[in-house]
């Protein structure tokens, strides 16, 4: 386990240069169409005087930070896109990264998503990397890259072992019913929604209403939470990461077809943060 050999050793131990790299882009993606959605699906006029958003805002925040929001909103967006395209190219890097925790900082000053917390999380991990920009070989390796790799990991094994304990807490997640609800809600509204919103099956949600199907949610559930706990440990084994990978890559397909807009950027960072996880 090569994290806890760096942790004994200062960091001081090599690891491949390619495997942040290739983090940083995915990471710029996972920005990038978070933005995009922003941009393309409803949020690019969502705090505007006339729209519903702004009215929310104006209730919880006040009338001078509503209209601070609703000033630098649409501005912020395409700034995002153009640091989230410099993040992916690997040019200023570093100030990309910063650009873009402070555009999302500016998104959680008015609405709070965990998913956006840890994008933020991931771009201040990276900071520290020696080698950043543009692109080394896969045999290269160094220890310019070691701390902030380790960072990205460890923010990863918590973001994992506090989603299992906040469903560990719920009973309702634990009974299944909570992932009952949620398909048979999307089932009830998928035709009113404007957009492909929900991708899953027609099948679930007639078997989240079917009266005998309560063990079946509630063993999905208790699956979930093993997962959740168990990834972590599994991907920092070589000998085991392959398998866990793919159960990982399951587990976060079945977030996707639950809400594909919002999710998807975060899926996008989480499954590529399993690169890191290998030396």
């Amino acid at each position: 386990m090569w994290l806890l050999t760096a942790i004994e050793h200062g960091f001081a131990l090599n690891t491949h240069e390619w495997r942040l790299q290739a983090f940083r882009v995915m990471l710029g993606l996972g920005c990038f169409v978070k933005t995009g959605v922003s941009v393309f699906c409803g949020d690019w006029g969502r705090v505007d005087q006339r729209a519903f958003g702004y009215y929310s805002v104006l209730r919880r925040h006040g009338h001078v930070r509503a209209e601070l929001i609703r000033l630098t909103h649409k501005p912020l967006l395409v700034i995002r896109l153009i640091a989230s395209a410099a993040l992916m190219a690997g040019v200023g890097s570093r100030i990309a990264c910063c650009v873009l925790g402070l555009g999302l900082f500016a998104e959680l000053y008015w609405e709070y998503r965990f998913n956006t917390i840890y994008l933020m999380c991931c771009l201040l991990a990276i900071l520290p990397a020696e080698r950043l920009d543009g692109y080394s070989d896969r045999v290269v390796s160094s220890q310019g890259n070691t701390w902030a790799q380790a960072l990205v990991v460890l923010v990863t094994i918590d973001l994992y072992w506090n989603s299992a304990w906040c469903k560990i807490r719920s009973a309702q997640f634990r009974s299944g019913m909570l992932l009952a609800q949620v398909f048979n809600g999307a089932a009830s509204l998928r035709h009113l929604m404007p957009r492909w919103e929900f991708w899953h099956p027609a099948w679930l949600g007639r078997m989240a209403r079917a009266p005998g199907a309560a063990g079946v949610w509630q063993t999905l559930s208790i699956g979930v939470i093993g997962a959740e706990v168990l990834l972590p440990i599994g991907l920092l084994f070589p000998e085991q990461w392959a398998m866990t990978a793919v159960v990982g890559l399951v587990l976060h397909v079945g977030f996707v077809i639950l809400l594909p807009l919002r999710l998807i950027p975060f899926q996008i960072v989480t499954i590529s943060t399993y690169l890191l996880f290998l030396r």
